[in-house]
């Protein structure tokens, strides 16, 4: 599976609440604050704040090399436990 599908997955199942950190935590997941970054909405998710909705203006960072070592979206695909013959969906605009 290419990392920019991975990627988009993680994204699906982390905004979705389906890939948490603590799956049992299920309260307390939205906070907002007053300083934030320019660039985020001042809305978090579990710690780490929402961005404003982007453009293809910025599909570099998004397909930014280092953005694997990040956020680290290998990792779901083995907690996800897939098994030969499962579908999942790859849900995103893609770069």
């Amino acid at each position: 599976m290419k990392a920019g599908r991975i990627r988009h997955l993680f994204l699906l199942l982390f905004v979705t609440g389906a890939f948490a950190a603590d799956p049992a935590a299920t309260t307390n997941r939205y906070e907002f604050r007053q300083e934030h970054s320019r660039d985020g909405i001042g809305k978090f998710y579990m710690g780490r704040e929402i961005a404003h909705v982007m453009g293809h203006q910025v599909a570099d960072w998004l397909e930014r090399p280092e953005r694997d070592e990040e956020e680290h979206s290998e990792k779901l695909v083995d907690q996800l436990k897939l098994k030969p013959g499962d579908v999942i969906a790859d849900i995103g605009a893609g770069g």
